[in-house]
């Protein structure tokens, strides 16, 4: 029996983009760290997905492990957009 890939998807719904193509640098620097050091994604492919160089991604990794205030400002504020009527 051979396993049914779900990869090859065709388009991307509307909610999946806000993760998958982030519009601000701030989200952009959320994702790609989570993929780096929730999804366990090899550093250079986390640089690679969500533009970065590797040696910036570097940077990016050692500031978040490091500097407490360049972590905490990723919960610092609420997108407008987030709030539903």
């Amino acid at each position: 029996m051979t396993a049914i890939s779900t990869k090859s998807v065709l388009t991307i719904p509307r909610d999946s983009s806000f993760f998958l193509a982030p519009e601000s640098h701030l989200q952009r620097q959320y994702e790609a760290l989570r993929a780096f050091f929730v999804e366990q994604l090899p550093s250079v492919e986390a640089a690679r997905r969500f533009g970065y160089t590797p040696g910036s991604f570097r940077v990016l990794c050692h500031q978040f492990r490091h500097d407490p205030d360049f972590r905490i400002r990723f919960f610092s504020r609420i997108p407008t957009w987030w709030h539903r009527s």
